[in-house]
């Protein structure tokens, strides 16, 4: 559905005359829309709709925060009784306080939920507790809520139909999430904080063996199914998909992720990554490795990434990951201090992106001192001993040429099948380290290797020789992915794979 034109809070749009005429007699429309960028939706309650028109009133007192483009927008039309038409879908009646609901087709399974709790356990200052084999469900915020906790431990669950999150962890230690599925969340999967900055000390908090997946429902953007902020802080051998914006995160310093499977994500937002991380020169020391990435494409605009550091994001090291049928798998907006190592990238569209925003387009924000950069700079004892030990190249960043992408180390990767192995702003190349890549068109060069329960084990390929001296091995020391143990909620794991098109698929055909 088009937008014709934007008129202060009126909005004429390419609708049919007929179906107007129905929604003006809607008591309560509300609409969900990526007013501007493909990134940031707002779902929002309309004043009126004028049939006649064939407008859209938005309410005054709601601003879209980046304003209204008719040429890229995107907007669904919601709580209207007349567009019932699909099992799930529903209508709320404010003034009758009624729900309207076409039940899907139920099977064996004939129960209805309407609950008004916002939480099943909250805890602040728990400590050595365990919640085990439970099945959280039905509350309108998040599962489980911890603050300040310390070796609390949530193992074996199935956490879903939940309006928020389904773990949410702030300023915890040694806390873990081990083995459980988690899915129909409003917001988030699984998030846990903790960690001083500052001192650089370690959470040793920990999501393991978790399924993740259907996420993001309500909020549609930054959200992810597994996230991690803080310092020293672990992810390994998840599985999360199926979602319309991000995936994973790791925010801060000292973290790790490893082993994990992440697909069919970003599949309806653009300029987004299935992991993402944004605008901070400060956390650096980040290591992503032996992560499977694949069938990634993106919704809209500019498309999907699977690894995404935006906006001169820097110092993560990428190591030993396989891109596989990803649109643009490794975008780095600017930044420095990058490890982009050992990865390899099959059939996918772009797979090195590295550009110069911070000397270009994003100069004036980057030299500006009361910025987003510069603030959390600011933020952080960037130039004590301790951080000077750990990040010695951010002491002199502002004396640095301030912007300019320096030392990414782009190499001993191997990309077969992709349209465009590196694409890469030719002012900023001689700052960086590119070299010993090993590239082809054939597709065929490599074949991911799977057990019989479709995890990634390992790769074949033509030529294992060239590959060795590359020191990207054909087998990984631990399958990606989920593994059974006492612990997992459910066994065995295998998703339906959506496939995705590609930009450079047309080409490839005969």
């Amino acid at each position: 559905l088009g937008i014709e034109n934007v008129s202060n809070n009126r909005i004429r749009v390419a609708v049919p005359a007929e179906r107007m005429n129905r929604w003006a007699r809607e008591p309560a429309p509300w609409v969900l829309a990526y007013w501007h960028h493909d990134w940031a939706e707002l779902r929002e309650p309309l004043a009126g709709i004028d049939a006649k028109e064939r407008c859209l009133t938005r309410k005054n007192s709601i601003k879209p925060r980046y304003g209204i483009n008719p040429k890229k927008a995107r907007w669904w039309i919601l709580n209207m009784l007349c567009e019932l038409d699909m099992p799930g879908e529903f209508y709320i009646d404010p003034k009758a306080r009624l729900l309207y609901f076409i039940p899907p087709e139920f099977g064996h399974q004939k129960e209805i939920v309407l609950s008004v709790a916002e939480n099943i356990v909250q805890a602040r200052g728990l400590a050595r507790t365990c919640f085990e084999f439970l099945r959280l469900e039905h509350v309108g915020g998040t599962a489980v809520q911890l603050v300040n906790c310390e070796n609390v431990v949530i193992r074996g669950c199935r956490i879903s139909n939940v309006g928020e999150y389904g773990v949410r962890g702030t300023t915890c230690k040694a806390c873990r999430v081990l083995g459980c599925d988690v899915t129909n969340c409003g917001g988030g999967g699984i998030s846990l904080n903790g960690g001083d900055r500052p001192s650089l000390t370690p959470a040793k908090n920990l999501v393991e063996n978790c399924q993740v997946w259907h996420f993001q429902l309500r909020n549609r953007t930054y959200n992810p199914g597994i996230s991690v902020s803080g310092v020293g802080n672990l992810i390994r051998h998840n599985l999360v998909y199926d979602t319309p914006h991000m995936a994973m995160a790791a925010g801060g310093n000292l973290n790790i992720v490893e082993y994990n499977e992440i697909f069919n994500a970003v599949y309806e937002s653009g300029d987004a990554g299935a992991f993402y991380n944004g605008r901070d020169w400060t956390q650096r020391g980040n290591i992503v490795r032996y992560n499977y990435f694949h069938h990634i494409s993106g919704g809209a605009g500019l498309g999907g990434m699977a690894f995404y550091m935006d906006d001169q994001h820097s110092g993560y090291h990428l190591i030993n990951n396989l891109f596989w049928r990803c649109s643009r798998a490794v975008f780095l907006g600017g930044g420095c201090d990058h490890e982009v190592v050992r990865n390899i990238f099959l059939d996918c569209w772009r797979a090195v992106h590295l550009d110069n925003r911070g000397i270009s387009w994003q100069k004036k924000a980057t030299l500006n001192p009361n910025d987003t950069l510069q603030k959390r700079l600011r933020a952080m004892p960037y130039q004590s001993a301790k951080w000077r030990q750990h990040f010695p190249n951010l002491v002199n960043i502002l004396h640095d040429d301030l912007g300019t992408p320096k030392r990414n180390r782009i190499e001993f990767n191997l990309s077969a099948g992709c349209e465009t192995w590196d694409e890469i702003s030719k002012n900023i190349r001689k700052y960086q380290v590119i070299r010993n890549n090993f590239v082809t068109q054939d597709k065929k060069w490599v074949t991911p290797l799977f057990d019989n329960f479709r995890r990634l084990i390992g790769l074949r390929f033509k030529d294992p020789k060239k590959v060795a001296a590359l020191g990207i091995a054909s087998r990984w020391p631990e399958p990606a992915g989920l593994y059974p143990d006492r612990w997992r909620y459910s066994w065995p794991v295998k998703p339906t794979i959506k496939e995705v098109t590609l930009r450079h698929d047309r080409k490839q055909r005969p």
